[in-house]
């Protein structure tokens, strides 16, 4: 498995280790850095070494796709591409996945649900975004992750005030959108745990009130809710339209029905394992041993 550095997904590396030993299974974790690919003649080599003398039968990039960097993306193309490894989640996943918007564009192209999304440029009229998404509105940088640089904007000051702000400081590059809001959602949502592109599990996620946002990470309390018909089939509609195999994803309380707020790639799970009575750790592992 390929993870980054950050501390956030201790716990469920941890989780995987315990499990892995338990089931009899061999897993590696190592940082995207310490991946070292040459193509030469023809022929891919990891190291100093031919690659299919110790390539393992599944590759998982538990990276998220807001962290997820080029080289780890061009080592998982030369996997694709060279060897048997079986890559989840795909490298065509995470170019689907990285940049919200893209996410946004082949999800609604495919008929899954999402909330109406202007993305925002120089050109943009600002006072023309209101009328057509109506108050409040969700600003949101196109790639983030765990509530990071989500704000809910109220009227147009704090609109202008706030695109005025991030175009002076966002790194070259960046991009932001703007969407409307569900205000059903407003301090809640789904997480739908995802194995083998279907809906497993969920758990609503709950502020309570003191916030807008309902991520976990920023104090949402977590309870076990059932997956019915709607929910299944967004979900499965949702992994097809980005090739996606494993991970979490976000739905939003819509006025007809249930969106796709994103998709997370690589979701922790030791968080929503109580309540929801499941091992996703073994599961998890399961599924990717039955991959290869």
């Amino acid at each position: 498995m390929v993870t980054t550095k950050l501390d956030f997904a201790a716990q469920s590396i941890q989780r995987i280790r315990e499990e892995a030993k338990h089931l009899g299974i061999e897993v590696d974790f190592v940082k995207p850095s310490d991946l070292q690919f040459q193509v030469k003649e023809g022929t891919l080599y990891f190291g100093n070494n031919e690659l299919s003398r110790d390539l393992p039968d599944v590759f998982y990039c538990k990276t998220g796709s807001s962290t997820v960097t080029s080289h780890t993306l061009s080592c998982m193309q030369a996997l694709e591409l060279f060897s048997d490894t079986r890559v989840l989640n795909s490298y065509r996943c995470f170019e689907k996945s990285m940049d919200k918007f893209t996410t946004y564009l082949f999800l609604q192209k495919n008929g899954v649900p999402t909330p109406a999304t202007v993305l925002l440029n120089g050109q943009v009229d600002s006072s023309r975004i209101a009328d057509e998404l109506g108050w409040p509105l969700v600003f949101k940088e196109t790639r983030s992750a765990r509530g990071q640089s989500v704000v809910f904007v109220d009227n147009q000051h704090q609109l202008d005030e706030l695109i005025g702000l991030y175009n002076s400081v966002s790194r070259e590059g960046a991009r932001a959108l703007v969407q409307r809001c569900c205000t059903k959602s407003l301090g809640k949502d789904i997480r739908v745990f995802v194995l083998g592109g279907k809906a497993f599990t969920a758990v609503e996620r709950d502020a309570g009130g003191k916030s807008r946002r309902a991520n976990i990470s920023l104090g949402a309390s977590v309870r076990a809710i059932d997956i019915d018909s709607q929910m299944s089939k967004i979900v499965e509609q949702t992994c097809q339209a980005l090739d996606f195999s494993l991970g979490g994803v976000d739905l939003l309380y819509g006025d007809e029905g249930y969106e796709v707020s994103e998709v997370n790639l690589a979701a922790r799970f030791d968080r929503i394992e109580k309540p929801t009575g499941h091992n996703l750790a073994r599961e998890t592992l399961l599924f990717l041993s039955q991959s290869t």
